[in-house]
């Protein structure tokens, strides 16, 4: 029988190989902040884009979004572990056996109080994942800075990466950042990733993009995918001269073929949206599933808007919440936000205000702002939840602190009218502000409208103007009226008439009921424009039919003066008439009392 020694020697020739052959980036994939949201395609229960409005109105609806984390279920140390363990049996003769953690671990720690590094580098490993060994992050720390020390890559990657976080050892980027540096130096794939993802999210140094995309190409150069995936993603997002949308695919090939899930979801997005290749609705959906497959929530949820929207696929609203199901059940938060939405329209499943609540409460937890706003909104209005405006307030000042621009135009409007919270104009001033400078029009014109009138702020016409312009620009109908009236009153803009029917005909060409009553009254009243009567009519018979009251009244007031001229006119005929019989009377009265006159025939 061989010795134990002899087992030990082969066991630790075993680890050294397996070090060697796989990467021991310990949680290298971890998700990291979620990726700015693309632009929202649809919006079932859009804000209303004519005015300001007293009463709370849902948020619009949520897009759809790229992934930009990779990550692997499956870890490399993981990998490395069970190579290890399985070689273990197949050389014992236990190939068919479950190996023993506990009896790995022996060996192992034999060899790595010998002061060997990379028995010392699966030590903490194995700490780490608490194989064999109870999981203890501390220790796992210890045996990475000891064969840190004696300049293992590997080690000095996993050791960065616990500092990095905090675990087992004092949270300190910029130690990370140095460790990542050395293991980089000599050649690590994973390090020179690490590094790299340092950089980009400027954690422990200072944010480049250029050096993160240096240090993701020397990675992928090693075949990391997740380094392509990270330079598929800084392609698309035009960050550090890295390529773009045609780069970006390429890139994620590579890395969907290597075995990324998350770059088999994100190639899946680039060809929804056709960017860098032709759109292809059907590769993408085909995508999907091969990463939905493999449990990947944001594929989870794609296929879910797929189903519901009827795109690439028949439209099957109970389909789409299972696959919203698997994505809210998964933990990603955007599937949890489109499960609610599910629920709050009662689409594939029984409408049910208090499971669309506890849903978006579980993605609002998240940071999700989307639901966040959802869920203030359900609060405000007491769906699904009792009426609470102190909760209403608290999530959506959450979501505007994270430039929500619906949160921050929903807050101004709330103290600008004052009906469920204490009216309050500098607090109104304050978010309409915040919202108008992320470009919102609703919030631009009321920027506007509060300057013009001096809530909340010194009156200032000329900044009223340009507030206006800016949402006129986004041919916002209320600022295109207001414009109007500046020009027609001369606040804040030389008196003209002529410019100010420029501008109510803009807004009257919107169905603007202000619009159209304010034109219909320039052409009543030939102000700026030749006058037209009929055409007023029927511009002030518009703004009426749609509830303008000063239209009604202009319109009746206009028919009680047509009717005073009628009877006036009546009356002048009358008279006229009278006086015309009294004059003929009169002749014929003068012509029977003159003398006859002597007749004298004419001569030839």
């Amino acid at each position: 029988m061989r010795s134990s020694t002899h087992w030990i020697v082969i066991a630790l020739t075993i680890v050294f190989y397996a070090l060697n052959e796989s990467t021991t980036a310990i949680g290298s994939n971890t998700r990291t902040a979620s990726a700015t949201n693309s632009a929202q395609h649809f919006a079932e229960r859009a804000v209303s884009s004519t005015a300001a409005s007293s009463e709370p109105t849902a948020p619009e609806a949520d897009g759809g979004k790229l992934n930009q984390v990779e990550d692997d279920p499956e870890s490399a140390l993981d990998r490395v572990l069970l190579d290890y363990h399985e070689s273990i049996n197949k050389l014992i003769g236990l190939a068919h056996t479950p190996y023993s953690d506990e009896a790995a671990a022996r060996l192992v720690q034999i060899s790595a109080d010998q002061g060997h590094a990379w028995a010392q580098v699966v030590m903490g490993c194995l700490h780490v994942k608490g194989k064999g060994v109870s999981q203890d992050f501390v220790k796992a720390a210890k045996w990475f800075r000891l064969a840190a020390e004696q300049e293992r890559a590997d080690a000095q990657n996993c050791l960065g990466i616990m500092h990095q976080r905090g675990i087992g050892i004092k949270y300190d980027p910029v130690l990370a950042v140095s460790l990542f540096q050395k293991a980089a130096d000599q050649g690590l794939a994973d390090a020179q990733y690490n590094l790299g993802r340092a950089y980009r999210r400027g954690e422990g140094i200072s944010q480049n993009h250029y050096a993160a995309v240096d240090c993701f190409r020397l990675a992928a150069a090693d075949d990391h995918r997740s380094a392509q995936f990270e330079l598929g993603w800084m392609c698309h997002h035009r960050l550090g001269e890295a390529g773009d949308d045609a780069d970006a695919v390429q890139w994620y090939r590579l890395a969907a073929a290597n075995g990324s899930v998350s770059a088999q979801y994100n190639l899946g997005y680039m060809y929804d949206h056709g960017y860098g290749v032709d759109a292809d609705i059907d590769r993408a959906i085909s995508l999907y599933r091969q990463s939905a497959a493999k449990q990947d929530a944001y594929a989870e949820r794609a296929l879910g808007l797929a189903y519901r929207d009827g795109e690439g696929v028949p439209q099957d609203d109970v389909i789409a919440v299972e696959w919203f199901r698997k994505s809210a059940e998964h933990g990603y938060s955007f599937g949890q936000g489109s499960f609610a939405e599910m629920y709050l329209d009662g689409r594939g499943v029984p409408q049910s205000d208090q499971e669309a609540a506890n849903w978006f409460e579980a993605a609002a937890v998240q940071g999700h702002t989307w639901s966040q706003t959802n869920l203030a909104w359900m609060y405000l209005v007491g769906r699904g939840v009792p009426q609470n405006t102190t909760r209403a307030l608290l999530w959506l000042q959450r979501a505007a602190n994270k430039e929500n621009v619906w949160s921050q135009r929903e807050l101004g409007h709330l103290f600008f009218w004052g009906k469920l919270v204490p009216q309050n104009d500098t607090e109104s001033l304050k978010w309409y502000r915040r919202a108008a400078e992320n470009g919102d029009p609703t919030a631009r014109y009321m920027m506007g409208l509060m300057l013009a009138e001096g809530r909340g702020v010194n009156a200032d016409d000329s900044e009223a103007i340009k507030w206006y312009r800016l949402a006129a620009e986004d041919s916002f109908p209320a600022a295109l009226n207001n414009l109007g009236m500046m020009y027609q009153t001369g606040r804040g803009v030389p008196q003209n008439a002529l410019t100010a029917s420029e501008w109510y005909r803009k807004a009257a060409d919107q169905q603007f009921s202000l619009g159209q009553t304010n034109l219909g009254l320039m052409y009543l009243y030939g102000k700026g424009i030749e006058a037209n009567e009929k055409l007023a009519v029927e511009l002030l018979q518009k703004a009426a039919d749609a509830g303008e009251e000063t239209a009604q009244l202009a319109l009746e007031q206009h028919a009680e003066m047509q009717g005073a001229i009628g009877k006036q006119q009546q009356r002048s005929l009358l008279i006229g008439a009278v006086a015309l019989l009294a004059l003929f009377y009169m002749i014929g009265r003068t012509v029977l009392r003159q003398p006859d006159a002597e007749f004298t025939p004419v001569m030839q």
